[in-house]
This record gives C-alpha cells, sequence and structure tokens, in this order.
C-alpha cells in the first residue's frame, strides 16, 4: 500500500513538472507575442525591449544585442563607443531616444532608436533603426536620402512616432560649417509603404 502511494506521488510530481516545463518552454517561445482569443497578436514593442535589441554593425562594432541601450563591447580601450542616445551610463544628458508607436496599419507598438557610435576619434556617425514588435528590424531609416550634408554626416537629434510617422529632427552641415555647428535644421517625416520608409511631404 505505501509502496503504490509513493508510486502515485512520484507520477504526480513527474506530470506537474513537465506542465510546468512545458508552460515555460511556451512562455518563452512566445516573447513579444500574446493571446487574444483564439489569435495570436504581437505584443506592443516597449521601451524595455527596444534598448535590448540587436543592432546590425554600426562603425566598426560587431552586429550585437545592445544591453540597457549600449553595445556590450563599448567602450573599448580606443575610447570608440556605441549606444542609444540618451542611454544611462554614455555621458549624453539628454532623453534616451528608443521611441515606441504604431508605425503600420496593425495597430501594435513598434518601435524606433537613434545610436550613436565612433571610431575613437572626435567624428562621430548617426543611424536610426527601426522594430517591429515582435522584435525583429523593419530596417534602416534612410535618412541621408532627403537630407544633404556636406564634409560632415548629419547629427540626428530626438525622434518621436506620431501618426504612423516617425519625426525626427536633423541638423547638417553646409560647406565651409565648422564640426561643431551644422546651419541646417531639418524636420524630417518618414512614413512605412509596406516595404520601406519614405518621405512624407
Amino acid at each position: 500500500m505505501l509502496t503504490r502511494t509513493l508510486r502515485t506521488l512520484v507520477v504526480v510530481l513527474l506530470v506537474t513538472t513537465l506542465v510546468v516545463v512545458g508552460v515555460v518552454g511556451t512562455s518563452q517561445a512566445m516573447v513579444g507575442r500574446q493571446r487574444d482569443g483564439a489569435a495570436e497578436v504581437a505584443a506592443p514593442m516597449t521601451v524595455r525591449r527596444l534598448k535590448n535589441s540587436v543592432v546590425p554593425a554600426v562603425c566598426d562594432f560587431r552586429a550585437a544585442r545592445f544591453v540597457n541601450g549600449v553595445h556590450p563591447d563599448s567602450p573599448r580601450p580606443d575610447y570608440a563607443e556605441a549606444y542609444i542616445l540618451g542611454a544611462a551610463g554614455t555621458g549624453g544628458d539628454g532623453p534616451l531616444q528608443a521611441k515606441v508607436g504604431n508605425l503600420t496599419a496593425d495597430s501594435v507598438a513598434d518601435g524606433v532608436i537613434l545610436t550613436l557610435c565612433t571610431y575613437g576619434g572626435t567624428a562621430y556617425y548617426f543611424n536610426a533603426f527601426a522594430y517591429r514588435p515582435d522584435g525583429t528590424r523593419m530596417g534602416r531609416l534612410p535618412i541621408e536620402r532627403y537630407i544633404a550634408s556636406v564634409d560632415f554626416p548629419p547629427i540626428y537629434g530626438n525622434v518621436s512616432i506620431t501618426n504612423r510617422e516617425v519625426r525626427l529632427r536633423v541638423w547638417s552641415f553646409r560647406r565651409g560649417d565648422a564640426h561643431c555647428c551644422p546651419s541646417i535644421t531639418t524636420n524630417l517625416r518618414l512614413r512605412w509603404n509596406g516595404s520601406r520608409f519614405v518621405r512624407v511631404i
């Protein structure tokens, strides 16, 4: 009788363990997903997830998952850096440039980040990347396609998402402008057309 009871307890424990493992596995497999009735839909993007996004290679930093807004190899001994603008611990005092909002027709929040990188000198380079709710990258925003800048690359200021548009302030250089002082300011609006970002006039 005791042996049968012990066997029953072992079976119950095994079943319970399998159920828990299955639930955990399912939850991990559905990161960035949630159930809406019978249909599976993407969970909205969050700033926290954006800060830990996989970012493609920038400057001479490898493609990698950022950690709290900073490339895992940054800063390097040669003072090269790569990070999301405004990320904690990067020396910047501006607001974090990781923003969420709907960019497509599905009414689920996507996200955009602005990154800065250097090769260790005084030159700096900016990128803007958009992400779907599940964390896949929609692409790099084609800022330079619409903004001309002479001698130095344009500087990305702040970004927002409004009415399914990415709105970005960009400073660019005329010939003769000092590196410190770009003289052209553009408020750029971009919209996702289903395959790429295009300018809104």
